[in-house]
Parts: C-alpha cells; sequence; structure tokens
C-alpha cells in the first residue's frame, strides 16, 4: 500500500510521540488523547534544532521498542537527546515535532501550496476509501481514525510557521522515514 503524506507525517512525528507517550507521559503536549494539537508559533532555532536531532530520536525509538512503559533509562536519554539539541526537554521536542509535521502533513512536495488540516485529512479519507488494496479491517479502523481526527482538526494559527516549514522543507523531508 502506498503510504500516503498524512501518514508519513504522523510517522514523522512517531519517534518523538512513541518515546514521548511511552517514557515520558507527564512531559507530553497538553493535547490529550484525541485532542487537537497545542500549536505554538516555531522559531527558526527550533527548526534547525529538530533537523539536527532527528537521526538520535529516531535510533533511541527504535532501540525503546518493546521496552516497559516509562523505563528510567530511555526517559533519561530522551530527555538527553533533547537537551542535547537546544530544546527544554523531551515535552518541548514533541511539542515542537507535532507542529513541524502538522504544516509538513499540509503541504504539497511538489508545489509547496499549503491545505488546511481539514482539507488534508478530508482527502485522506477519500483515498482510503476508494483504495481498494487496503484489507476491509484495516480500512475500517484507519477510517475511524481518520474521521476522529477531522472532527477535532483545527485550521493552522501560526502562520508564520508555514513559510518557516517550507524553507526547511527539503531537510525536514529527509528526517522521515523513506517509503
Amino acid at each position: 500500500m502506498r503510504l500516503s503524506r498524512i501518514f508519513l507525517a504522523a510517522f514523522f512525528v512517531l519517534a518523538a510521540l512513541i518515546v514521548t507517550a511511552q517514557v515520558a507521559p507527564a512531559q507530553a503536549p497538553a493535547d490529550g488523547p484525541g485532542g487537537p494539537p497545542v500549536q505554538i508559533k516555531l522559531s527558526e532555532a527550533q527548526v534547525k534544532s529538530y533537523i539536527a536531532s532527528a537521526k538520535d530520536v529516531q535510533a533511541l525509538a527504535e532501540k525503546s521498542q518493546g521496552t516497559a512503559e516509562n523505563d528510567p533509562k530511555i526517559v533519561a536519554e530522551f530527555d538527553a537527546i533533547a537537551r542535547k539539541h537546544g530544546f527544554k526537554d523531551s515535552g518541548d521536542y514533541a511539542l515542537v515535532a507535532s507542529n513541524i509535521a502538522m504544516i509538513m502533513a499540509g503541504l504539497d512536495p511538489q508545489t509547496k501550496a499549503f491545505s488546511e488540516p481539514r482539507v488534508v485529512i478530508q482527502r485522506e479519507i477519500n483515498e482510503i476509501t476508494n483504495d481498494k488494496s487496503i484489507p476491509a479491517a484495516d480500512k475500517k479502523q484507519i477510517l475511524a481514525e481518520l474521521n476522529a481526527a477531522l472532527k477535532t482538526a483545527e485550521p493552522i494559527k501560526n502562520r508564520e510557521n508555514i513559510e518557516l516549514v517550507k524553507k526547511y522543507f527539503a531537510e525536514l523531508e529527509q528526517t522521515q522515514p523513506q517509503q
């Protein structure tokens, strides 16, 4: 199955969110399960730090697969990686990562035209609905998740984040896992 932009964007922050949810729930962004992500104004320094930290965070996410929830060693490693790259802690990293991902999910890779989250999610719903290669059970689960996301999707509040992420689009795209 061809991975879509929204799923790539979701994986774009998977390392941060998996590790944060697994090892640092007290430091995670205050969006809660099913709620819209907290939106912040990104700085150029935050975006550069995110790019610089990507390999370390992805390596830790791979390493932490199968470890116990809240493993103190992994928590300490993730916080150390975040601080090494200029973040306050892993929660700060996850907040920046989720804001970058929101913008990346809405950017067309060829034209760099931006679409709001609701538009992107609705397109994804249409694509999944019409994709005959997805098993019915998987399709049902994916559509349920997308419909839940559609209900809470909000427009991008910090419009300047769009231009900032566009500026670093190529570097940010390199931090995403390959299809």
